[in-house]
């Protein structure tokens, strides 16, 4: 835990101290394979701000587990984000679609088999 908290104050800064990623890296990750939730949480967030989210959703994942409300907060958000680039994807995708723009079609045709293939349809 107190190593989660060092490299939590080193992540940004605090206490006067100039903000170093790099070893607040090493520090988090001491507290968070310790299994402290705050600082899997605290180590999600920097691989956010380093935009390392693979990683940064296995720690905050890690932590949400755990019961940290606010790691399960940081996760909703990031699906809602991810469902409404998903979403405004497709709209432009289809757009093109309709404009007569063979590659978007082919694209919706593969996304449309991958999307029955997974349900288990068959078509």
């Amino acid at each position: 835990m107190a190593a989660g908290d060092v490299g939590s104050i080193l992540a940004v800064g605090a206490y006067g101290l100039t903000k170093d990623v790099a070893r607040a890296e090493e520090y988090l990750l001491i507290g968070a394979k310790g299994k402290d939730a705050a600082s899997q949480r605290n180590l999600g967030l920097l691989y956010l701000e380093l935009d390392r989210v693979p990683e940064a959703a296995e720690w905050l994942r890690a932590a949400a587990d755990q019961g940290d409300e606010q790691a399960l907060l940081t996760l909703d958000e990031l699906g809602a984000e991810a469902k409404a680039k998903e979403k405004a994807a497709l709209f432009k995708l289809r757009a093109l679609a309709s404009n007569d723009d063979a590659r978007a079609r082919t694209l919706l045709e593969q996304l449309e088999a991958e999307r029955h293939a997974g349900s288990g349809i068959v078509v």
